[in-house]
């Protein structure tokens, strides 16, 4: 084949011209998306890693148009045109449709049709909602019923409901949902920029859709993950689209691909050592028999997410930019993530999108605080250990027990351990652990890995106690061990105590990284705040005092003076200080450390409630739009309730009501929210609607109920017509937060406002306003 641009000679199948770089579109590419369709024979890679396809690979190609952008041809205008029928797809005949071709269903028009198949736009009649209607390209007439009723059990937030499967004339259709909305793709050209908060948000709701599909027996992998397949709703959530049920029904369907950019090397069929050796030429699709499973998934939504980053599309021959090149606001973690996902070898991604869940739901463990103190001191530790290593073997091998293979055996194992922690596979790293422990018990290795897995895993009650119980006088002796990994596992075992508050615990602990290490100074942050909060003040002085000798940076050294203040009852130099903190640091965790203590530390000063929320309204207002995206809803939480406590209620409400507008509105914060609406602000119409959603999402909680019922009774005490009111509802909703109470006592718990609520009910009934039976 030749290069249509400069007319180089080029091997069948490249992708683009090792000369000029130019796009070649393959045989069978819809050069609108660049979807590659490979024949099976021909290039040797089946769709899921095997020859048969099985029931659970549903992949259905939805092309769902955005209402206000809505490209549907309608009948109506195809036939004034006197063509109604679309053109053949894949070689079939094709069929003229009318408006009434399926019954019970009214057709508008044809969306579009592609490599998977003819899509239309229809109305369901006797459920009045909107459908898309998509032919089965390659299938024979006939549908399997176990395979159907699996489809159509299907049930995601964040995925389309398959509705009805049709068989007409020889040929098969699938009935979905029709998606409101746009896609991705559609809003970053249009110039959308999606900030921090949103690809977060986005990534988590496309890893539990896709978790879900992985979590089939077999798994189902949906194979096309890119931006013009994820919907973004007008309600805020995604949908994501185009599973190829094509592909379920025809077992011996001829095509398989992807979408360039976005589909990973083992799906096209393309060979890792070509990548590696052509990373300016020409890649050959279909030249590898490769296994394709959730990893296959995994890459294609760490490629969509760098598009959503970066506004561009990854490289077609992989040989992509660093994330990191194009925008400094994304956390340290969300790049980890990213680029693990899209590793070119598959061995080395997420297992699958459950564990990329669990990653990004832990961003936060990925990001500076963690992996840059850490993580990055942590690698270039293991490096020093085996550079050591390599050294003491040549230099001293008569006082060295282990032979070169022995030790060599023993690095591969911290290697592996390394990678293995650093890409999120906490669970694969286990058993090399525990093989290097069992090759080598007193090195010190293995156990520091341990830890790191506890700490990364909030497992905090085993972190903070564990180095003491592996930490031995072997291990101590052993001239092998960099003692410094002992002081790093005490210091996260320090940070667990300090997560779980039990500061005599954290303070022994960063003593005891401080004796290992003398050098990690942002010790002596926690340990001074440690002591003030034990109300060891006098410790508290002298080891901020050492923090000033070994040189810890001023923002640390001014949060530190703040907790000390705070300490002694001193809530005006402590906020001043917290001030000071917030306004000169770079760093968002000293930032968010200083705002959350001076909001503890004026809430105490009860003496003069009103004046401390005008200050830290002040100060909160300012800083919530300097805080990273990782921090700013709690921040926003936080100036919430300082409005309240100012008597501002509406710009409370006004807080809160953002927060649920972004999405960032947790279970906690809607109870709050709905105590403001309905205690001090008495707005019962939003208080309703939200109580409903909140039903919805914790139906088993007696909360939502019993406040359900309290709303209920004040909706009708405020009618002055005595004779229009009806607590009839109000009762029923307080017989149901009876019901879930009684397991919420179960643990020994009471809630004085079911009491409360209890006497109200009592007292209507024998005023005769509710009446039993």
């Amino acid at each position: 084949m030749t290069c249509k641009n400069c007319g180089a000679n080029l091997p069948e199948n490249s992708v683009f011209c090792s000369k000029c770089g130019s796009q070649i579109p393959p045989a069978g590419v819809n050069n609108g998306d660049e979807t590659v369709l490979l024949s099976r024979e021909e290039n040797r890679t089946p769709l899921l890693g095997r020859d048969s396809l099985s029931p659970y690979d549903d992949k259905t190609a939805l092309m769902l148009a955005n209402p206000e952008d809505d490209k549907t041809a309608f009948l109506g205008d195809m036939q004034s045109g006197q063509n109604n029928t679309p053109p053949s797809v894949n070689g079939a005949a094709p069929v003229k449709y009318t408006e009434d071709f399926w019954e019970g269903y009214k057709v508008l028009g044809i969306i579009g049709q592609g490599g998977g198949g003819i899509v239309f736009k229809a109305i369901h009649t006797r459920l009045n909602k909107e459908v898309v209607i998509k032919q089965i390209i390659n299938s024979n007439g006939s549908l399997n019923r176990n395979e159907t009723d699996l489809l159509k059990g299907l049930k995601h937030t964040y995925l389309p409901q398959v509705l009805d499967f049709i068989e007409k004339d020889g040929r098969c259709y699938t009935v979905m949902d029709f998606i409101a909305g746009s896609d991705i793709e559609k809003l970053s050209k249009s110039g959308k920029k999606f900030s921090v908060k949103e690809i977060t948000n986005i990534a988590l709701q496309l890893c539990e859709a896709v978790s879900y599909l992985h979590s089939f027996k077999p798994p189902i992998i949906h194979s096309d993950i890119k931006p013009a397949n994820v919907m973004l709703q007008p309600d805020g959530n995604i949908c994501l689209i185009d599973f190829n049920v094509s592909l379920i029904f025809d077992k011996n369907a001829k095509t398989i691909g992807g979408t360039l950019g976005y589909a990973p090397p083992e799906q096209l069929g393309i060979s890792l050592s070509d990548i590696k050796s052509n990373s300016e030429g020409t890649l050959v699709l279909g030249k590898e028999r490769l296994r394709i499973d959730e990893r296959s998934d995994v890459f294609s939504i760490g490629a969509l997410l760098y598009f959503m980053i970066t506004g561009e599309k990854p490289k077609t021959n992989y040989n992509c930019q660093p994330v990191s090149d194009f925008r400094k606001d994304i956390p340290d973690g969300l790049l980890h993530v990213v680029t693990t996902a899209m590793m070119l070898n598959p061995a080395k991604r997420y297992k699958n999108a459950g564990e990329m869940l669990s990653a990004i739901k832990n961003i936060g463990k990925l990001d500076k605080r963690y992996r840059g103190l850490k993580a990055r001191r942590i690698i270039a530790t293991f490096l020093a250990v085996t550079l050591m290593g390599a050294s003491v073997l040549i230099n001293r091998q008569g006082s060295v027990k282990l032979n070169r293979e022995h030790e060599e055996k023993y690095q591969d194992y911290v290697t592996q351990m390394s990678e293995m922690i650093e890409q999120g596979k906490y669970e694969d790293a286990q058993p090399v652990i525990e093989a290097a422990e069992k090759f080598e018990p007193t090195r010190i290795e293995p156990y520091f890995n341990r830890t790191k897995i506890m700490f990364f895993n909030s497992d905090y009650r085993q972190c903070m106690t564990y180095p003491d119980t592996v930490i031995t006088l072997e291990i101590k002796e052993n001239e092998q061990n960099d003692l410094k990994l002992a002081a790093q596992m005490y210091e996260m075992a320090a940070e667990s105590a300090f997560e779980l508050e039990e500061y005599d615990s954290a303070a022994e602990s960063y003593q005891q990284a401080l004796m290992y290490d003398n050098q990690l100074i942002e010790c002596y942050r926690d340990l001074t705040i440690s002591y003030a909060r034990l109300g060891k003040i006098d410790q508290a002085e002298k080891t901020l005092q050492l923090a000033r000798d070994a040189g810890l940076l001023v923002d640390r050294l001014e949060l530190m003076q703040g907790e000390i203040y705070s300490a002694k009852s001193n809530p005006k130099s402590a906020y001043e200080s917290f001030v000071k903190t917030a306004d000169m640091t770079k760093d968002d965790y000293i930032r968010f450390r200083a705002i959350l203590v001076c909001d503890k530390t004026m809430l105490a000063d009860t003496e003069n409630v009103k004046e401390n929320a005008d200050k830290m309204i002040t100060f909160l207002e300012k800083q919530k739009n300097l805080v990273s995206a990782e921090y700013e809803s709690i921040v926003k939480e936080m100036l919430a309730n300082e409005y309240a406590l100012a008597d501002q209620f509406d710009n409370a409400a006004k807080i809160y009501e953002e927060l649920m507008t972004e999405g960032m509105l947790n279970y906690s914060m809607e109870k709050n929210y709905f105590n403001l609406l309905f205690v001090k602000i008495r707005d019962y119409g939003k208080a309703s609607e939200l109580l409903k959603s909140m039903k919805g999402q914790n139906p088993d909680d007696y909360w939502v109920y019993m406040n359900s019922a309290y709303l209920l009774i004040s909706v009708e005490n405020a009618k002055e017509d005595q004779t229009q009111r009806d607590y009839s509802k109000a009762n029923e909703e307080y017989k149901l937060a009876e019901e879930k109470y009684k397991t919420f006592t179960l643990n020994g718990k009471s809630d004085a406002n079911m009491d409360n609520l209890r006497n109200s009910i009592k007292e209507l009934k024998s005023y005769g306003w509710i009446k039993e039976g």
